[in-house]
């Protein structure tokens, strides 16, 4: 049962990895004084990124979207902001409605991290609205449970920065200048939560592998796995932790009872991954996953710490 438990993990076909994302534009403004930065139209899709700023005689303002999506998180990065040195008035202000659809029941967090920078009359502020129901859920840095799926999940966030500049007059000749500015940072990470992971143990070899899992959206865990200076990523798997010799230098300990292995050629700098599926049958489910990195000539094997994965 151990056995044939493991290898089908390993033999099954993880379902499409990734979200289908659509980020539709509700608004768009980037202002300096009268100066307008050229509008993008109402209803692009901007997952691709948007970029706009503007200069003029009171200041200037900018905006920049980029997003990205794995099959283990969903990322969203807006930098705004602007700056009024002469009268006037600097403006950013943004609304993007999200929408994540997944095929499958999806359990995640959404992380929010809202960083501002401001100067005298500078101000920024930021809404979450999960769900795009109409309420606010968060207005800083948050972090919110979601579930969704099959079917799309909806988040709607808006963000501005607003900084003016002028000059009151008071009497006798009195007067007093003002100016602001301000800039701001949003971060929302969008992760599956269904998996935990736990290192133990630690790596050993003349250049120490290195592996990392993390829960995906189709509910199974994909492992990335780093051996610099090595020709083969070996991935070993198993449902017990071990510690046994390894038979060849430089004498470094396998710490996962090796019940299925599967490897990959180095031939690139880039990083070796594996899928594995755990369909509903086997869950809850708890595993092991350690990195053996082998370098050919001289023969020798490396590894990386071992990992605990639980998957509810």
């Amino acid at each position: 049962m151990r056995l044939s438990t493991i290898l089908a993990l390993l033999a099954a076909t993880p379902a499409a990895a990734q979200l289908q994302p659509m980020s539709l534009l509700q608004s768009q403004t980037v202002r300096a004084g009268n100066a307008l930065a050229a509008p993008v139209l109402v209803g692009s899709d901007v997952w691709g990124g948007l970029s706009r700023a503007v200069t003029s005689s009171v200041g200037h303002a900018h905006l920049t979207m980029a997003h990205d999506l794995t099959s283990t998180r969903a990322s969203i990065g807006w930098q705004l902001g602007g700056v009024a040195n002469a009268p006037g008035d600097s403006v950013t202000y943004a609304a993007v409605r999200y929408e994540l659809w997944a095929a499958q029941p999806v359990t995640a967090r959404l992380a929010l991290d809202w960083n501002v920078t401001a100067a005298g009359t500078g101000v920024a502020t930021v809404a979450i609205d999960l769900h795009g129901d109409g309420s606010i859920d968060a207005n800083g840095s948050a972090i919110l449970p979601v579930t969704f799926g099959p079917g799309s999940l909806v988040v709607v966030v808006t963000a501005s920065t607003q900084a003016t500049a002028g000059t009151v007059y008071g009497p006798w000749g009195s007067w007093w200048s003002y100016a602001g500015s301000a800039a701001a940072a949003l971060s929302l990470r969008i992760e599956a939560t269904h998996a935990t992971v736990q290192a133990s143990g630690v790596g050993c070899g003349p250049s120490v592998p290195a592996l990392a899992a993390a829960g995906n959206f189709t509910n199974g865990v994909d492992f990335v796995g780093t051996a610099p200076g090595n020709d083969l990523a070996i991935l070993v798997l198993g449902l017990q932790p071990l510690a046994v010799a390894l038979p060849l230098p430089p004498g470094c300990t396998l710490l996962v009872d090796a019940i299925a292995t599967d490897l990959q050629w180095l031939a690139s700098p880039q990083p070796a991954s594996w899928s594995i599926a755990v369909p509903p049958p086997v869950r809850p489910f708890t595993f092991y996953g350690q990195l053996l990195g082998v370098t050919l000539t001289p023969l020798q094997i490396a590894s990386s710490a071992a990992l605990r994965v639980d998957v509810l």
